[in-house]
């Protein structure tokens, strides 16, 4: 019997998170958006520290006033707190973000005017067609926009290394999703993507104050929003990046097409009707134990043939002989 079908991609479209979740583990996709599963967890600050930072983005973005940035975080806050108990968590946070943001905004303000960002969550489902001449749709919100020529996108991160941003930019799964939503929107790749980081304050290598053992925490968070005025370069990172539409080809069809036709194959097996009576060459637990420096952001062995093609610095392995002399 086939799965509950609560999602499909053709009404909601294939979001980059979607897909990501399904590239690491297909039962973990199964049980968020076939299932509509999620776990009984606290509020999760590392995710929602983000939320909150890009909350106050948007509130830039769509009324160019530093009182819209606290609204935005706000209401933000007050989402989470109807969800989660943990309220003087959330508090705390939310008092670091609008800190951290007004930052952010005093810093990027004029790249703002001068890229012309207005939009922001601008919602786009956009066809691809794959080799196979199946279509698929992908779905995602733009951070922020000017519709005609640029892309903003944030992250919140507590760490970054800028050489790896900008030599692996081109086989960034992200940073092509919302290339490939904009082109099928616009019929045209953005001249610019201005792809920003935000540092996430606390974490084990954040170079940050720690917490006290008997200090309060009013007084922590005090302490938190001189250090990060006192050291406001460490604390973002503006990468702008000119996509190049030989390399879009190229990581479509090294990358994208294969993954979106593997996940057309999987999605067709789970929801074949006579699913039990097939093979199951598609849908897998992610096994642990494994090591993945793709997705851990760490250098792999082939790495110059992922980012550029050429074998240089590869050689032919050596064959050994395996018979013993007389």
């Amino acid at each position: 019997m086939p799965v509950r079908i609560v999602w499909n991609p053709i009404d909601k479209g294939l979001s980059v998170s979607a897909l990501n979740l399904w590239i690491v583990n297909p039962v973990a996709f199964e049980l968020s958006y076939f299932q509509n599963l999620e776990p009984v967890e606290a509020w999760n600050k590392i995710t929602g520290y983000g939320n909150l930072i890009g909350a106050g983005i948007e509130g830039w973005i769509k009324t160019r006033e530093l009182r819209g940035v606290s609204r935005f975080i706000e209401l933000e806050s007050n989402k989470a707190m109807q969800v989660f108990n943990e309220y003087n968590d959330i508090a705390f946070h939310t008092s670091l973000a609008e800190h951290q943001t007004r930052i952010f905004v005093k810093r990027y303000e004029k790249d703002f005017d001068s890229y012309s960002i207005t939009a922001a969550e601008d919602y786009i489902k956009t066809p691809i067609e794959l080799p196979s001449g199946r279509i698929i749709h992908i779905s995602g919100r733009l951070d922020g926009s000017n519709k005609t020529s640029c892309i903003f996108e944030h992250k919140c991160k507590a760490e970054w290394d800028t050489e790896a941003i900008a030599n692996e930019i081109d086989l960034d799964l992200q940073y092509n999703f919302y290339l490939t939503l904009f082109l099928g929107k616009t019929g045209n790749l953005p001249e610019t993507v201005w792809y920003q980081h935000s540092r996430r304050p606390g974490g084990f290598r954040y170079r940050g104050p720690k917490k006290r053992v008997d200090e309060l925490n009013e007084q922590y968070l005090e302490r938190l929003k001189t250090y990060i005025t006192e050291n406001e370069d460490d604390h973002f990172y503006q990468f702008i990046g000119h996509p190049n539409l030989d390399r879009y080809k190229r990581f479509m069809h090294i990358c994208m097409y294969p993954i979106l036709e593997r996940f057309l194959d999987w999605y067709e097996y789970m929801t074949h009707p006579n699913r039990k009576d097939q093979v199951n060459r598609h849908h897998y637990m992610t096994p642990y134990g494994l090591y993945n420096p793709y997705l851990e952001g760490t250098d792999e062995r082939f790495r110059t043939y992922a980012l550029t093609g050429s074998t240089l610095g590869l050689k032919k392995k050596k064959i050994y002989a395996t018979n013993k002399p007389n």
